[in-house]
Formats: C-alpha cells, sequence, structure tokens
C-alpha cells in the first residue's frame, strides 16, 4: 500500500495465498488462480509482488506465470528488483532472480535436512512437538512417567488383549484419560478425546520402540 501510495498507483485488489505453500504453481492457488482469470479479464494492467520468489518457488513457475501475464497486456513488477520484462535484457535478468532464489531456497532445504540428520544422530530431536508418553529437556527425549503410562497400556490392550484401535480409543475415552494435548502445555489442554487414528499413530511410531 505505502509504495503504490508513493507511486501513484490505483489498487485493484490484493492477492494473497496466505496459508497456501508457494510449491504450489500459482495456477493451482487459489489466489493465485484468480488472479491469472482477472489479468484475462483485463481488470488491471500491471501485477506487483514484493520480491519475484513471492510469486512463485522455481524459475519455470516464474517464467510460465510472466507469459500467461503477458498475453494478455499484463505487466509483472517487483518492488524491490529493478527489471523491465518488455526488454530483452530485462526478462534475462527476470530469469537470473529467478534462478538465484530458486538456488537459495534449495540450500536453506538441504541445510535443514543435514542439520536435521545431524540432530538424529547425536540422539537430540529434530524439531516440532514430542511424541506423547515423552517430554524435552536440552532437546532430548525424555520420559513423562504419567502419560508413559498410558502408552503402555494402549500397546498392552492392542497387542496382549487382542483389542481394535477403535475398541482402545473407546476404553481410553470411557476412563476419561485426557487425550494428548502437549508435553509443556499449562492446563490439560482441550479435550479432543481419543480416536483410533490416533492410537494407531501410536502404536505404528519407532519411537517407542527406541528408534
Amino acid at each position: 500500500q505505502k509504495y503504490c501510495r508513493l507511486h501513484s498507483l490505483d489498487i485493484y485488489d490484493f492477492y494473497l495465498d496466505e496459508g497456501v505453500s508457494g510449491a504450489l504453481p500459482v495456477e493451482n492457488r487459489p489466489a493465485g488462480s484468480r488472479l491469472l482469470r482477472d489479468a484475462e479479464s483485463g481488470l488491471f494492467s500491471a501485477v506487483y509482488v514484493y520480491r519475484l520468489d513471492r510469486l512463485a518457488r522455481t524459475t519455470l513457475d516464474i517464467l510460465k506465470t510472466h507469459q500467461r501475464l503477458d498475453m494478455t497486456g499484463v505487466a509483472l513488477k517487483s518492488m524491490t528488483e529493478n527489471f523491465d520484462t518488455s526488454t530483452p535484457s530485462g526478462k534475462f535478468f527476470m530469469t537470473t532472480l529467478g534462478g538465484i532464489a530458486e538456488i537459495e531456497r534449495e540450500t536453506i532445504a538441504e541445510r535443514m535436512r543435514v542439520g536435521r540428520e545431524r540432530a538424529l544422530r547425536e540422539g537430540r530431536w529434530p524439531g516440532g512437538p514430542p511424541p506423547y508418553g515423552y517430554c524435552l529437556e536440552s532437546k532430548r527425549l525424555v520420559i513423562n512417567k504419567k502419560e508413559a503410562e498410558i502408552v503402555r497400556i494402549i500397546f498392552h490392550l492392542y497387542a496382549g488383549g487382542g483389542m481394535s484401535t477403535a475398541s482402545v480409543a473407546h476404553y481410553l475415552n470411557a476412563l476419561g484419560v485426557p487425550s494428548p494435548a502437549g508435553c509443556g502445555k499449562k492446563g490439560p489442554g482441550p479435550a479432543r478425546g481419543w480416536h483410533a487414528s490416533r492410537i494407531w499413530s501410536m502404536l505404528s511410531n519407532p519411537v517407542y520402540r527406541g528408534t
């Protein structure tokens, strides 16, 4: 909004795909597909993005989106990157920026993968909430004694008692056993109840056999 006021640009609409993965092609995202439809309907003359990597995650998707916009006479412009796609050199610069952004994202993803693997090798939890029955101390799993008893009951009922996952869930709900609310939260957490899918995810989780 500040950029448009500064450059005396009238805003037709905002196309925000919040909460939607940018890895999806633009035409497969709700706001992205609406943007392309509105461009074809001639509702605006230019699309402004903060940076090209906010439009798409790959150079190919950026080029495909630019081509579709260009075919409808709509310009693609970046508020922080200076290029003019009406010239060959401008198109080349846009492609170069897209390639650099793609490499940066892949490099970050690779570093995260390596960091996760290193944490696992060193016995540290790689991230996210710990499994039910455990807490985190210094990024390592430690047994939550109260929840661990419920874990043992679940495995005993399924493996030793011959009960189905649905039956185990019904049994725990009937006893009023609180469902997983996350270790470290204050209070009992929301009463979500036990479900067969939750029981099965625990039974099939390799963490419970020490892996």
